[in-house]
């Protein structure tokens, strides 16, 4: 499951998408959550993306990141 988180903070998506589907022995909780990650695959995905985007702007722009995260939050909800 470390892949998972490396490849999230590197925005790999093909290793994102590899770990969640992969067959390696976890405990029952982790296992639902993957399948509940295989159900919502392409959410997933497009927060993974969505992070990395965020990120760059935070480095690129003057605003604070709270400034950031609540102009996120008023986005998706």
């Amino acid at each position: 499951m470390q892949d998972f988180f490396k490849a999230l903070k590197t925005t790999d998506l093909k290793t994102i998408k590899e770990t969640i589907y992969s067959k390696q022995a976890v405990g029952s909780l982790m296992h639902k959550t993957l399948l509940t990650f295989r159900h919502n695959l392409q959410a997933v995905l497009n927060g993974a993306t969505l992070m990395a985007v965020l990120k760059a702007s935070i480095v690129r722009s003057s605003k604070s990141k709270e400034q950031l995260l609540a102009i996120l939050i008023l986005l998706i909800s």
